[in-house]
Formats: structure tokens, sequence, C-alpha cells
């Protein structure tokens, strides 16, 4: 886990364009660092945070890829640096089976001693703080149930991104995508998912589609008579909310507009009984969809 140092001076006194290109800064050093790591994940979960999966890597090369983080980010001339917490499987307690979520909390803790230390630095947790049960202490530290809620929501994202980056091993694009989404709108509690490819020349679509009565492949669909593929082919994203009375579900769209490669345009669409369901998870499903189509 690692949270961006200065974020906030840098909006509020050189403007939001100013923490913009920080971000961007380490987000460059993140990518730089973990570029030659196999199956490497890592995606923005927050307004200064970011989470970098690495399975089947030692606690000491993941301790070595996060000081290279750093390193890349002081090259990139940004004084404040990254608080970067780590936590690994390999660790133990005593006091039951390490979880995604207790790895999450972890690495979150020794993420949040480093930034209270007031310096870019690298802790270990396990070796610099303790393994002990973070969640309601995690929650403390932000205001209200809303906070609980989007963090439990991705944690949950997480962990169905970790199952999906092993049974997706040797899988097309298309079907490593809609096992991403498929494992990701189990997590979050949707009631049905779609994903569809648009045609180099934008004219047609192609979609893959879940709900309650299985799973469903149409193909030959005219972009131009659907709001949200027009808008995925022009890269935009749009939100749809049917109000038709027929229907007792609320259809909520993310366009996820990722590259599969040159030609191709992807629409992810999920199906919820709220909006409220997706609140904070398009940042997450961001990284997990650009992971699945790039293998």
């Amino acid at each position: 886990m690692a949270d961006v140092n200065g974020l906030k001076f840098a909006n509020d006194n050189e403007g939001h364009q100013a923490g913009d290109r920080l971000i961007r800064s380490c987000a460059d050093a993140i990518s730089q660092a973990t570029g030659n790591v196999a199956r490497a994940l890592a995606g923005r979960i927050g307004g200064d945070e970011f989470a970098i999966v690495l399975p089947n890597v030692a606690l000491d090369t993941a301790e070595k890829v996060a000081n290279s983080i750093l390193n890349a980010l002081e090259r990139s001339a940004h004084p404040g640096g990254l608080a970067v917490g780590v936590a690994s499987t390999s660790m133990a307690d005593g006091s039951g089976e390490v979880t995604s979520r207790r790895l999450m909390g972890w690495a979150d803790e020794a993420q949040y001693a480093a930034k209270r230390e007031g310096s870019s630095r690298v802790l270990l947790a396990g070796r610099d703080t303790p393994l002990s049960e973070p969640v309601e202490r995690r929650r403390r530290r932000r205001s209200g149930p809303e906070w609980a809620t989007n963090a439990e929501r991705a944690t949950n994202a997480l962990e169905a991104g970790l199952r999906v980056m092993v049974m997706s091993q040797g899988l097309s694009a298309l079907d490593r995508l809609v096992a991403v989404v498929d494992s990701a709108s189990e997590a979050i509690g949707a009631v049905g998912w779609v994903v569809s490819t648009i045609s180099s020349d934008t004219t047609q679509a192609v979609a893959v589609s879940a709900n309650r009565d299985g799973l469903d492949v149409s193909s030959g669909h005219d972009v131009t008579t659907d709001r949200s593929w027009l808008a995925a082919a022009r890269g935009v994203g749009v939100l749809v909310r049917a109000d038709d009375e027929s229907s007792d579900v609320a259809r909520v769209r993310h366009c996820a507009t990722v590259a599969a490669a040159a030609t191709d345009v992807w629409l992810v669409e999920f199906l919820a009984d709220s909006d409220e369901l997706l609140v904070g998870v398009p940042a997450i499903l961001r990284a997990l969809l650009g992971s699945a189509l790039s293998g």
C-alpha cells in the first residue's frame, strides 16, 4: 500500500493540475518499478492511495520493489515521495489464516506508520509494525460509514482480482475480461453484468452478458442504437438509469474504455439494485480490467 505525500498541499497551494501531475509521477514510478515483476497488479484505489499486488514474490523482493518505487520517484523530482507499507502472506501471527483482507490491512497499517513519520520510506508489517487486526482502527481514521463501506468494497474487489489472476492464466483477452468482471460483480453484489466489444470501425458490437438467468452471447448490434456503446466508442463515460416499468433493476453502466489492442474498445456494465452499490468501485475495477486485458 502506498500513500502519496504532499498531495493535499499541492492541490491547495499549486492547484489541482499540480496534484494531477503528482499522481501521474507516482503512477509512473510504480509502473517502472513493477514492470519486470511477473503478474504484478497496481492500481489507484483512492485519492492519494495506490495498491500493488506482487504474486509469488518473496518478502525481501517486495521490499526491494517498494524501495525501487521511491528511487524512481526521487528521480522525478517529487520532494514528498511516498509512504509505503509492505505485508506478505508468509507472515503469521498465530490467529488464523492470512486472508487478502488481513494482508491489505497489515500493509495499510505499515503505510500509515510511515506516513506519520513524515518521510518517504518503506515499512514492513511484522517487522516495523505489529500484525494486529487493523480494520476498526483504519475506519476511525476516516469519518462516517461511507468510508468504511467503500473500503470494504475495495478490499472485496481486490480479493476478486487476486482470484482472477490465478484462474485466468492462458485465456484470451475477452475470456480474461469476462472472468474479472464476473468475479468483481459477485464481490460487489451486482445482480448481473454485460461486457461488449466494439468493432474497429465502431459500427458493430458483440455483447457477453450474465444475470440471474445465466450467460448469453449476442453479436451484430448497431452501436448507434445504444448511448453507452456510442460513449465507449468515443472514449467517454456515461451513466444510464433504466426507468422501464418492466424492469426491477436500476441499470448502472460504467464505461471503462480500455485498449485490448490498437483497434478494440471494451464497455463494461454492471446491473445493480441501487446506484449506491457502485460508489467507489470504478477506480479499482479499471486496474483489474487493465490487468485482464494485458494478461
